[in-house]
């Protein structure tokens, strides 16, 4: 083999794992927000169920009745059975009084990007000017004599 072939193979096997890297990524996050999503479904889903059973005081049959109309307005639909509606409306008492918001670690950064100040270099490179912002194609070094007070 020439070597040529040798860096080609290497090449297309970093860029297979690479695509493989981001699908085993994309799949992990899409699971992630599919569950966190799920999960909010059931906790409205509880809320809903002891609000109106609450308001209209309804009996304990009434769960078995809501499972079977969803079942016949969503054929096939899986996880409203009158026992699940049960246990979404014990999630929700039990949760209702957490607040559900962003998680700990994103706190954590935005607590930091408030408290750690720009640093200076992160401040000139905002500043910085490119040579197309010059009237008149003007020589763009700084003088000499200039000094940055920091």
């Amino acid at each position: 083999m020439t070597l040529n072939l040798i860096l080609m193979d290497k090449q297309y096997v970093q860029f297979i794992a690479d695509l493989k890297q981001n699908i085993v990524r994309s799949r992990y996050a899409g699971a992630r927000l599919a569950n966190k999503e799920q999960l909010m479904l059931y906790f409205k889903t509880g809320k809903m169920l002891v609000e109106k059973v609450d308001a209209e005081k309804w009996g304990a049959k009434v769960l078995e009745q809501i499972g079977e109309d969803l079942q016949k307005l969503m054929p096939g639909l899986r996880g409203f059975s009158h026992r699940n509606l049960k246990k979404m409306k014990h999630f929700y008492a039990e949760y209702q009084f957490i607040a559900i918001g962003p998680s700990a670690t994103a706190q954590i950064r935005e607590v930091r990007k408030s408290l750690i100040p720009e640093s200076a270099t992160a401040k000139l490179q905002k500043t910085r000017i490119t040579e197309n912002e010059y009237p008149n194609n003007l020589s763009h070094r700084p003088c000499r004599s200039f000094r940055m007070n920091t």
